[in-house]
């Protein structure tokens, strides 16, 4: 088999890329053996376009937001599946301190379009805690990656542009300018789209990986019909009708991706801090997450191998990212054009 590209993995970054440098025309073949621990399969998909306890605006939304509605706009009409919801965002303003930022910061001419001047909950309300004062942001939303994730494996099946197995390194030989091969299969480069796994790329691993372990659990609440996602130490995420992601708790030390219970617990207490009743939980998963040290995503050419190639490191924002930096990468690839210095790996090249 002769293709243009290679992509190692399909988590959220690796379909995007797939799907960007098809649309250029391209003929691209994924590997991915869809392991149990990958975080696409528990990542909550959030879009919150003010962050942090400053409230500011999340690097570059006003440049990712228009791009995430349009791609996946274009890749609902593709795979006939609604994956993308707008969502405002409530924040819970546990005192007065938390309060006189948020009014400062809403006040703001360059922050009014993503402030609601009458925060409401609705009929939500009546399963919380009290708490002194909330607010609302516009302007986000939330992703269904798992589901956009699933729905794209199968659409690939069917194009027959995936290999479900791992990658074996050894069996890479790219020792040719302009030309790979892996099992019988030729293309002109490989992108590693791996996530987690990229700790363990013989070619990337100098980049600084940072794996964490995410927690997360699954409720339902009756009659609770919220539309909107809280944020209140977890976040609160609607996933179905009465039915809410919880999370995500964040560990650095960890011994594989199994859930543990003492995770769980601290999720459970952050439950008992938002809610007068406690939901029932129905699941509990966990997955590994590949953060950077200095929380930028990865993407370039290896220093040494110009058909060497890799896209990772979204993180947490995977779901507002992958969209914009997917066609910057593919745009980088088929045309050599410059990427964002903030995420070129050449800033870690001395690292080789």
């Amino acid at each position: 088999m002769s293709v243009d590209y290679l992509i190692v993995g399909q988590g959220i970054a690796g379909t995007l890329l797939h799907f960007s440098l098809k649309k250029a025309g391209q003929k691209v073949v994924v590997i991915d053996n869809h392991h149990k621990g990958a975080a696409t399969k528990v990542a909550a998909g959030g879009i919150n376009p003010i962050t942090g306890k400053r409230y500011v605006k999340s690097w570059k939304i006003e440049t990712l937001m228009p791009v995430v509605r349009t791609v996946y706009a274009e890749l609902e009409a593709l795979l006939d599946t609604q994956f993308f919801k707008e969502r405002n965002i409530i924040r819970i303003l546990k005192n007065a301190g938390e309060e006189n930022t948020w009014l400062g910061r809403s006040a703001d001419p360059f922050y009014l379009k993503y402030f609601v001047e009458h925060p409401l909950i609705g009929d939500f309300e009546k399963h919380l805690n009290s708490f002194p004062s909330i607010g609302e942001i516009k302007n986000g939303g939330q992703v269904d990656i798992a589901l956009l994730v699933e729905k794209y494996k199968e659409l690939l099946f069917s194009n027959q542009e995936i290999l479900n197995e791992k990658l074996d390194y050894s069996q890479l030989d790219y020792s040719k300018k302009g030309a790979v091969s892996y099992k019988g299969i030729e293309s002109k480069a490989v992108i590693f789209c791996e996530g987690a796994g990229a700790a363990k790329n013989p070619f990337f691993n100098y980049l600084p990986f940072e794996l964490s372990k995410g927690e997360a659990l699954t409720v339902k609440i009756k009659d609770s019909n919220l539309d909107k996602i809280i944020r209140h130490r977890v976040s609160v995420v609607p996933t179905q009708k009465d039915e809410y992601w919880i999370g995500a708790s964040n560990s650095w030390e960890f011994e594989n991706d199994d859930p543990t219970q003492e995770a769980k617990e601290n999720l459970e207490e952050h439950l008992s801090s938002i809610f007068k009743n406690k939901p029932e939980i129905t699941n509990h998963q966990s997955a590994i997450r590949p953060t950077v040290k200095d929380r930028r995503p990865l993407l370039g050419v290896h220093p040494n191998h110009s058909n060497l190639f890799i896209f990772n490191g979204l993180g947490t924002k995977g779901a507002s990212l992958a969209p914009y930096l997917s066609q910057q990468m593919a745009d980088f690839i088929l045309n050599d054009a410059d990427l964002l210095s903030e995420v070129d790996i050449q800033r870690y090249s001395g690292k080789v």
